[in-house]
């Protein structure tokens, strides 16, 4: 038979089964005649020829079943069967559906957030034509110069050189990452944006959803109102998604830019993590300065170029490149590190992300404790599969008897496994789902916004359908091959039960223990660090500090005035109701800035070279902090620009430049100028919790020679909390400069963003673990269930006979402290081998912490042992004298 005539037939099978039926019961019946007729002809009485009939065709209805199972859609036809009838025992044992699927939700959503995280930052390419050309150029080798921007890695005459000489990209761009303020004045209202050369979006393929895109010919020098594009989610908030937008003008702080084109919304920008919603070109940016990094650079490699053989050329040309634009500012130290650094190339598909560096390895960990989750999951699943099967053994017994084949029996107990799984898995999407949203807002800020493309692609479906394709064969196969063979041996099937299923589920028992012992004890590490973090002693106060940035306008405060306007603008702070205390600073602590230098240190052994953090306060920064002088005295008003220079540093600094000595009196360079140690501080951390204390030197900012900066930063400590006093000082704030910028943050909300992955990797492992513990209680509490009911006439029996209770625990109490005690076992022996693995994410806490693989033990034990109360004692309820009755 030709394909197109099978292909007829089978949708004719499938689409018109009633007609076919109808056909086959017509032939038979029709086939069935002329057998009567022809055994008539042959002179048997019409019931002889009935009988001789039926003998010579058989049961019609065997018939029917044979010409079934040879025609087209026969298989579909099965499945459908199958499906139907699962469904009918899975809604009849709703119990054990709601535990199963709740079970296989909890492991596959545990794996498909982490995944999902994984395949957005990591995995997922670009969405651009032909993303597999695209190569990122890096420039390593010691940071020597300032630096603007996440993805700071040349300068612009640097990268004008690049892009002049470079023979190994196709096309190539440049662009920073910064952020506008769309607020003309008062508290600010920032969106992510970016600075672009001409070619980045002709070089990526992405076209205007409205307008045109920025090219060449907007990235002039001098262009001081340069044109903007916007994205689409900024069109629909700011503008309404109005048609006449592309006439419009976009108001930002620095400037006014006429809007040339919208953005497509699947297009976000090449940094994964963030997303831009305006660019503009770089010649708008007014950076040109040979010490300033802050581009990043990609493109499109050549016909016939690889990463490897671009590095290649690049190592030969960087020299060059670097010896063109080395900064006249430079010292000869600096000038050599300048010409040390190298040229890199690597691809970049999936584009570039400092928040991937961050997240990506403990995305790996969290990733590897989900999949633990997830096989406990399955383990669970497969012994409540065991119990149920227990249960339904006289069913398969009779199916048996019927005729049934043991591949028939198997094929409909894996479409039932199958069924769990894929509700589990939906399920599990659902969980995933919600949960990718709650982890994206968690490790976002209002002034560092996280967008993830977390949508379904090939890498999701393909990840949840292997999954359920493995829970399928790790809960259903292994339970349906044991129940089949049981019940088709017919030869006392308790017997057997006794021999394998009991081992089997004892066995799973084991295992679930022995994960929930290794995912405990990660729990346990990753919450004592994050703990940890945020009870150390920060070498300050976390508490009731607000944060006030102020950006003054250069045309209403030139730099003559704001010296003035910055000691008007503290005491305003200082006399305002609640607070304690106000001080300038231009480095708060974990605010994210830096302003690193290197001093020269006159000690008796001669001078000393080192890299410290400057930090220039007013007199009352120590006070606002809480931040208490060791020795020496603090800042007054007698530190003025014409008194000499003075410094008060830390104890870092003090140990490092002055050691065995006392600082007070010792004096230092910085750059040019000289400082007297007046005054010793407590170390504090300046930009992470993490890190170890830096060496600072605090210098009096009534001191400045030069103007202070338009940017200032308040600590203002409040007695009654932040947000008591933030209207009022952002009154003062605008009562003083109607046109300054404002933006607020507190010290505590900055405390917790420094350790926010921390507070991740430990709010879902400690998930983790309590889902794998409560999973591991379900599933001995199955297993103390069915020993107990399966006991229970034993039980009985004993206690009739005078058995004391104490003794019947111990019989049933003594399988389930091996089981568990194994399970023990192999989960300390494996969290003692793996846990140096987790050293790098932990703080505070020994990976291998004797007492803390006690104390995991213990809980988990404990959860064994809570999990096996119920049905012991249903079991020690049983009454003897029914038991007596029944035998």
């Amino acid at each position: 038979m030709s394909l197109p005539s099978r292909l007829r037939n089978f949708w004719r099978n499938i689409a018109h089964r009633d007609r076919v039926e109808r056909d086959l019961d017509n032939e038979l019946h029709a086939a069935f005649a002329l057998l009567v007729d022809e055994h008539l002809q042959k002179g048997l009485t019409p019931a002889d020829a009935r009988r001789a009939t039926m003998l010579q065709l058989g049961p019609l209805d065997s018939i029917k079943t044979q010409v079934r199972d040879v025609r087209g859609g026969a298989g579909l036809e099965t499945l459908w069967h199958d499906i139907r009838f699962s469904l009918r025992l899975l809604r009849r044992s709703r119990s054990f559906t709601v535990a199963a699927v709740a079970s296989l939700a909890l492991g596959m959503g545990a794996g498909g957030t982490v995944f999902g995280l994984l395949n957005a930052l990591r995995l997922r390419s670009l969405p651009v034509a032909h993303a597999e050309e695209l190569a990122e150029l890096r420039l390593n080798g010691p940071r020597c110069c300032r630096h603007t921007g996440r993805n700071r890695q040349v300068s612009l005459p640097l990268w004008q050189e690049i892009a002049r000489h470079q023979q190994e990209f196709s096309a190539l761009f440049a662009f920073a990452d910064t952020r506008f303020n769309l607020a003309p004045q008062g508290e600010v209202r920032y969106v992510e944006g970016l600075y672009v050369s001409g070619e980045f979006f002709p070089a990526l393929g992405v076209a205007a959803l409205g307008g045109r895109m920025l090219t060449p010919a907007d990235d002039r020098a001098g262009c001081a109102t340069a044109p903007a594009v916007i994205s689409h989610a900024l069109w629909q908030r700011e503008f309404g998604g109005a048609e006449d937008v592309l006439s419009r003008t976009l108001s930002l702080r620095s400037g006014h830019h006429p809007i040339v084109g919208i953005v497509p919304p699947t297009f976000l920008g090449v940094e994964v993590g963030r997303r831009f919603e305006v660019a503009l070109p770089l010649c708008a940016s007014g950076f040109d300065r040979r010490d300033h990094w802050w581009l990043a650079v990609m493109g499109r490699l050549a016909p016939g170029w690889t990463p490897a053989a671009a590095d290649a050329h690049l190592a030969t040309l960087g020299p060059s490149l670097l010896e063109a634009v080395v900064p006249s500012s430079y010292g000869p130290e600096q000038a050599r590190d300048f010409r040390a650094l190298r040229f890199s190339v690597r691809a970049a598909p999936n584009g570039i992300s400092p928040l991937r560096t961050e997240y990506e390895n403990p995305l790996w960990l969290l990733f590897g404790i989900a999949a633990l989750v997830y096989l406990t999951a399955c383990a669970n699943v497969a012994s409540l599969s065991l119990v149920r099967a227990t249960a339904r053994q006289p069913e398969l017994a009779m199916r048996f008897a019927l005729g049934a084949t043991r591949f028939r029996v198997i094929r409909q107990l894996i479409v039932e496994g199958a069924l769990i799984g894929i509700a589990g898995a939906i399920a599990g999407v659902a969980l995933a789902g919600v949960a990718i949203r709650v982890i994206t807002t968690a490790i976002s800020t209002s002034t560092d916004p996280i967008v993830l493309d977390v949508g379904p692609d090939w890498r999701m479906v393909l990840f949840y359908a292997v999954i359920v394709a493995l829970t399928t064969v790790a809960f259903a196969l292994g339970p349906a091959l044991l129940a089949s063979g049981c019940a088709h041996t017919h030869d006392g099937w308790r017997s057997t039960e006794s021999r394998r299923r009991v081992a089997v589920r004892e066995i799973l028992v084991s295992v679930q223990v022995a994960m929930s012992v290794v995912l405990v004890s990660a729990a346990l590490l990753l919450v004592l660090t994050f703990r940890n973090l945020n009870a150390m002693d920060v070498g300050f106060t976390r508490q009731h500090v607000l944060v006030a940035n102020v950006f003054l306008s250069e045309q209403d405060h030139p730099p003559a005035t704001r010296a003035t306007f910055l000691r008007d603008l503290t005491s305003r702070f200082a006399a305002l109701p609640g607070v304690a205390a106000a001080a300038y600073a231009t480095t708060p602590p974990l605010g994210g800035t830096t302003s690193g230098t290197i001093v020269l240190s006159r000690t008796g052994a001669g001078e000393i070279k080192g890299e410290v953090v400057r930090n220039q306060v007013a007199n009352g920064y120590f006070s606002a902090m809480e931040m208490p002088v060791v020795s020496g005295r603090p800042f007054m008003d007698s530190d003025t620009p014409q008194s000499p220079r003075v410094a008060i540093v830390n104890e870092t600094f003090a140990r490092k430049f002055f050691p065995d000595t006392s600082p007070l009196g010792q004096r230092f360079m910085d750059g040019t100028e000289e400082f007297e140690v007046v005054g010793l501080v407590r170390d504090s951390k300046q930009y992470f919790l993490r890190e170890e204390f830096r060496p600072i030197s605090y210098t009096a900012a009534a001191q400045l020679a030069g103007p202070p900066a338009p940017t200032m930063r308040f600590v203002i400590r409040s007695g009654v909390g932040t947000t008591a006093i933030t209207d009022s000082v952002r009154k003062a704030i605008t009562d003083a400069s109607p046109s300054a910028g404002i933006r607020f943050a507190t010290m505590a909300d900055q405390s917790a963003q420094s350790i926010g992955r921390e507070q991740l990797m430990a709010t879902l492992s400690a998930f983790f673990g309590l889902t794998a513990l409560a999973l591991a209680a379900v599933g001995v509490f199955g297993v103390v269930s069915y020993t107990a009911a399966s006991r229970q006439r034993e039980i009985g029996i004993r206690l009739a006979l005078g058995a004391r209770a104490a003794h019947v625990l111990r019989s049933v109490f003594s399988r389930l402290a091996v089981t568990s005690g194994v399970g023990l076992a192999a989960g300390l022996i494996v969290t003692s081998s793996v846990s140096a693995m987790a050293a790098s994410f932990l703080y505070g806490v020994a990976s291998r912490d004797l007492r803390l693989l006690t104390l995991t033990a213990g809980v988990v034990a404990a959860a064994a042992l809570a999990a096996a109360v119920v049905p012991v004692r249903r079991a020690l309820a049983t009454d003897p004298v029914q038991v007596m009755k029944a035998e």
